[in-house]
């Protein structure tokens, strides 16, 4: 039975003491029509609120989890072998001191030459290490069987040395290849590489 009925029965039920006057009961059936269609409404608008809730709950997860479609793929930077090579080899790197570098056991003292000096290397025909009194270690001679990360080594043709070293340069008896503060000197014999030195530019000592 319908809630209007029923306040209607009960204020014309005869058992009441206290009679309502004349249009009440219609009034409070009013007064209840009007706070059920309230909460018809708020019940709707708690609804679309909830679902627009959803909707960018949503939203927020594909942006976090899914890819974008119109955001272009983020740039891929390229890096040459070459530009990865450290300036050392075996137990000395550029830039160490005369004592880093005896301490390493691998020199045989005494060397030669002043101010900058030149040590043979144990195992290793010539002059290995030049120190200079100021920088260190300024230059590097690979053994005759070592080659670089990228593959040259004594014996290596000069077209392959270009071919592994975009960079190469031939000045004379000597081709450079610049790799930024230091670079690598391949002594040529003919079309051959006879030698490998790792060297910062510009040291102002004699070639080892």
């Amino acid at each position: 039975m319908e809630l209007d009925e029923r306040l209607r029965e009960l204020f014309q039920d005869e058992r009441l003491e206290l009679r309502a006057r004349p249009g009440a009961a219609e009034e409070i059936v009013a007064g209840a029509g009007r706070r059920r269609r309230a909460r018809v409404v708020t019940t709707g608008v708690l609804a679309v609120v909830l679902v627009g809730v959803g909707a960018v709950g949503a939203a927020g997860l594909r942006g976090s989890g899914e890819p974008d479609a119109g955001t272009p793929d983020q740039a891929v930077v390229s890096v040459s072998p070459q530009s990865l090579e450290p300036p050392a080899f075996g137990h000395f790197r550029l830039g160490m001191t005369d004592a880093e570098a005896r301490a390493t056991g691998a020199l045989r003292p005494p060397g030669r030459g002043a101010p900058c000096v030149a040590y043979p290397v144990a195992g290793q025909p010539g002059d290995g290490v030049l120190v200079s009194p100021t920088r260190g270690v300024v230059a590097i001679t690979l053994p005759p069987a070592a080659v670089t990360p990228s593959g040259v080594g004594t014996g290596t043709p000069v077209e392959a040395a270009r071919a592994a070293y975009p960079g190469l340069v031939v000045d004379g008896r000597e081709a450079v290849v610049p790799m930024g503060g230091w670079r690598y000197a391949f002594v040529l014999d003919g079309p051959v590489v006879a030698a490998v030195r790792i060297e910062e530019v510009g040291h102002g000592c004699a070639a080892s």
